[in-house]
């Protein structure tokens, strides 16, 4: 895990030396371990690596910076930037190749021959061996550069979920990229003007990262499954995208038995957890207590205790005084299941409005709630204890539908497929285990029909709670209405609305986003999070098997529980209610210091928001006038980012 910086600059003064070490040195928290240099000039054969970015010589066209944070091969050997002995590949990368040793047996085997122990080693000769194929080798998470002399291209690639971040930023004369949007920024050049649609799709809908645009106009992002090259020999340095991996909506696996099924998701779970447990630094775990959490550190202990490591495994919780949002009843089940130590941290209000600033910065855009910040006291607390890696249960919820608003196209697609007395029965469980009223029935009923082409009822009143139309500027809700850019995913024929929501929440409009709070919130703390349930392997199996493997007679992730029967508590994997990674947001509001809210309210943009109507929604809601919502927390988070980039550049 690491941070890269690379560019290309085709101007007359090439890469500049200044630009690049700042760009460079502004993410040390990603890589403290260590740091490097290359440049590069079409005149010379080889890239000169340097210590400095002001050692290098000349007017190098290609340029790359690095920050080091040392996981696998903690040997000076396998610092970056990283060249092959011959001097014709160069590499800046982020992630991790958790096959990597597989992947050495058979390169060594075609009589490739190491220097090092990392997987950075591994990439460049599965480049050299299978170029642009490399990528459908590996199993990990990755960002990263390559310049490839033979080709005279830079070739840069992110993993097929996009755990790992990669900005860009091209004018045509130049291509700059990094793990982080301030590396780009450090160039005064770069403008900081906002993209008025993605703002709008965060203020209105609640999402972010939902697209290739950032709420920068000038910096994309690469998506997951992507690659670009640039042309190293041509006038333009305008990349070449292309997608490289997807679901196939075709590919099903049907006709198994419920044991079968569970069967093999558990196989390929431990398989998951087993590769993300190589490391050559200490690992822990996150547990909320939750099904997803509780499942990954139940299973590393298995897979611990058979290598004779019972007691290694840390584990890393977020809890609260208050009961309703505290889980150390089932965390403390879990505990007493396996031979882990565990730590808990309290999150509290003033201490996140204390700690927002330092948040907000590395964050680089807004974020959702203020969940993220117990997420980022978790992070800390490991860094504290001396853990270096972390495991994590992102995605699950996702790929198996585990909140409880994927009840609504599972009864829809039921009703769509002709199944009446299947969603009758539905519906008579529902009423049964959660409680739904007649009336709650009916509006889950109707959203599951409008389902990805209702917006309104999609985002609107499930995530905000209360409009925020009303609070915002008209004139800016005009041009983002016309800007947004929320996808117009279309129902893919042959597969249910389940599926299609599920896709949805994966790849645009859930998942991205909690990647994009992960990876900055444990990097700020120089960590590195692994996520096992996306595993690519566990990715594609899970869209290819039938709906009522998710959920089932309002039941959610049926295969993981029958998955996981004898492996974790009972109390854990029958769990019928769903928290999720929350914080006492709504009595935080309501309490004090909530003053703290409504004074950073007071600094929202005005050309973004009325701002006097948003202090009047934000007291009624205090007041208990209007329902809670998330929707508050938004306009706080969005007010620190835009004043801390110079108010968006608008």
């Amino acid at each position: 895990m690491c941070g890269i910086y690379g560019e290309v600059s085709f101007r007359p003064g090439g890469v500049g030396r200044e630009l690049l070490h700042g760009a460079t040195e502004i993410v040390r928290h990603r890589g403290p371990d260590g740091y490097g240099y290359i440049g590069w000039h079409p005149d010379e054969s080889r890239a000169v690596p340097c210590r400095e970015a002001r050692e290098i010589p000349g007017v190098p066209l290609v340029a790359f910076g690095h920050r080091r944070l040392s996981i696998i091969d903690l040997s000076e050997a396998a610092s970056q930037p990283m060249g092959t002995p011959e001097g014709d590949l160069w590499i800046t990368y982020n992630g991790e190749v958790y096959n990597y040793l597989e992947l050495r047996v058979e390169l060594a085997a075609k009589g490739h021959v190491f220097r090092t122990a990392s997987d950075t080693e591994i990439i460049l000769h599965a480049y050299r061996e299978w170029g642009e194929e490399c990528l459908s080798r590996f199993n990990g998470m990755w960002a990263f550069g390559l310049l490839d002399l033979r080709k005279n291209r830079l070739f840069c690639a992110r993993d097929r979920m996009g755990v790992k971040p990669f900005y860009y930023h091209c004018d045509g004369r130049r291509f700059l990229f990094g793990s982080e949007i301030k590396q780009l920024l450090v160039d005064p050049s770069i403008s900081r003007e906002s993209h008025a649609g993605a703002a709008y799709d965060y203020l209105v809908h609640g999402v972010l990262d939902h697209s290739d645009r950032t709420l920068f106009r000038s910096i994309r992002q690469l998506r997951g499954g992507c690659f670009l090259t640039v042309d190293l020999s041509g006038d333009s340095t305008a990349p070449s995208i292309r997608r490289y991996w997807g679901i196939d909506p075709g590919t099903r696996v049907d006709g198994l038995t419920d044991a079968q099924y569970a069967e093999r998701f558990r196989e390929l779970l431990e398989d998951s957890v087993r590769h993300r447990l190589r490391s050559d630094v200490p690992v822990g775990s996150c547990l909320s207590g939750g099904l997803d959490s509780s499942s990954i550190v139940c299973i590393a202990n298995r897979l611990l205790r058979r290598e004779g490591e019972a007691g290694k495994q840390n584990t890393f919780s977020s809890c609260f005084e208050d009961r309703r949002f505290d889980e150390r009843i089932f965390i403390d089940t879990v505990v007493a299941a396996t031979a882990v130590t565990t730590h808990c941290v309290f999150p509290r209000e003033g201490d996140m409005f204390r700690d927002l600033p330092s948040l907000s910065w590395h964050q680089d855009e807004p974020f959702g709630s203020s969940s993220i910040y117990a997420q980022w006291c978790v992070f800390r607390l490991a860094r504290e204890n001396g853990v270096k890696v972390m495991l994590d249960g992102q995605g699950a919820d996702e790929l198996l539908g585990g909140y409880h608003g994927f009840f609504d196209p599972y009864l829809a697609g039921l009703l769509a497929s002709g199944k009446i007395a299947a969603a009758i029965r539905e519906m008579a469980a529902l009423r049964r285990i959660h409680r739904y009223g007649a009336a709650n029935l009916a509006k889950r009923l109707l959203a599951g029909i409008l389902g990805p082409d209702s917006l309104p009822v999609r985002f609107g009143s499930r995530l905000l709670g209360t409009s925020t139309r009303d609070v915002l500027d008209p004139g800016f809700l005009a041009e983002g209405r016309t800007d947004s850019l929320l996808p117009e995913i279309p129902r893919i024929r042959g597969r249910s609305q389940l599926w299609s929501a599920l896709h949805e929440s994966c790849f645009h409009t859930s998942l991205p986003a909690l990647l994009h709070y992960e990876d900055r919130n444990s990097m700020a703390h120089s960590l590195e999070s692994r996520v096992p349930f996306l595993d690519y392997r566990l990715v594609e199996y899970l869209f290819s098997i039938p709906d009522d493997q998710k959920i089932r007679a309002a039941v959610t992730k049926v295969i993981l529980r029958n998955a996981m029967r004898g492996i974790l508590p009972e109390e854990v994997r029958g769990r019928m209610d769903k928290m999720g990674f929350v914080t006492p947001e709504e009595e935080w509001l309501k309490g004090e210091p909530g003053n703290g809210w409504a004074s950073r309210l007071e600094k929202a943009p005005s050309g973004v928001f009325h701002v006097p109507r948003a202090l009047r929604r934000l007291e009624e809601m205090r007041a208990g006038r209007v329902p809670f919502g998330f929707a508050p927390w938004r306009w706080i988070s969005f007010a620190a980012w835009w004043h801390a980039n110079a108010g968006g550049g608008r």
